[in-house]
């Protein structure tokens, strides 16, 4: 993996970070920041995205956890675990069940889906089909508008947000040097995030050591779906933030570092 596509930050035992769906390792930086003092934290960007936006497809989550095995191989010393933030969430959990090398220890899930789109024509487990077509629609317009306004949803959910915290939020989520991801490494990451089920895995239900943190009140990734995860991982740990959408990692910095800290302690 290219060394300008991955940040290398702290001291102690490793931690690969995957950013979520049109994002890049910039919206990972305060949580990597959070925990360096305890772990090595390898923060990368997938393939299209951030610094590596200028790298040709395709733009497959194959390519996505190939890369994540090339950052851990480059900057983990063997042992390490994975933490994965909404879709990055979804391809750390599919690293797992496809017992892809070098294995980690442990997961972590921040606000992912086990399956992005909601079954059938349940409510409140997922995106309506009807939602992603509509998205897709307005990235093939101008996609740049089209994620601007989808990062803005992530604040509409009734999270309380203290006003002067809301541009670094946005700083961190549309980072100006790198922003927007490449228009086809969207398009693709969306159609095969609406078509991911990872319930229906071969390999699930996976009896991985997993922590999985989300926000009860995430209109992206909705608290009622979470429960899906229980089809895929044997056990997990569960903590639900009351009054937090769709970015833990950002809006409750300090509570979702700790769980993470605690938690990977025990498994070193």
């Amino acid at each position: 993996m290219n060394q300008n596509h991955m940040t290398v930050t702290g001291d102690g035992p490793a931690l690969v970070m995957v950013h979520g769906w049109g994002q890049a390792r910039q919206s990972m930086a305060p949580l990597a920041d959070a925990l360096r003092g305890r772990h090595r934290v390898i923060n990368i960007d997938l393939p299209g995205h951030g610094a590596a936006k200028d790298l040709p497809g395709p733009y497959t989550f194959q390519r996505c956890m190939d890369s994540m095995a090339q950052a851990a191989q480059a900057g983990a010393d063997g042992r390490f675990a994975l933490l994965g933030w909404s879709m990055g969430g979804v391809i750390a959990a599919m690293y797992m069940l496809e017992g892809i090398e070098p294995r980690p220890h442990s997961l972590v899930l921040l606000a992912a889906p086990a399956r992005f789109t909601a079954p059938g024509s349940a409510i409140g487990l997922g995106q309506s089909l009807a939602a992603i077509a509509r998205l897709r629609g307005q990235m093939e317009e101008d996609h740049t508008a089209a994620l601007r306004r989808f990062i803005e949803f992530f604040f509409i959910s009734g999270e309380k947000i203290a006003p002067e915290n809301m541009a670094p939020l946005r700083a961190a989520l549309a980072p100006p040097e790198v922003f927007p991801p490449s228009r086809q490494a969207l398009l693709s990451t969306l159609d095969q995030l609406a078509q991911s089920d990872l319930t229906a895995h071969k390999a699930a239900p996976m009896a991985a050591r997993c922590l999985i943190i989300n926000g009860a009140l995430d209109k992206i990734c909705p608290k009622g779906g979470q429960r899906l995860w229980e089809k895929v991982i044997t056990c997990p740990t569960v903590m639900t933030l009351a009054n937090c959408g769709h970015a833990p990692h950002l809006t409750r910095l300090e509570e979702t570092s700790a769980a993470i800290t605690n938690f990977l302690k025990g498994s070193i």
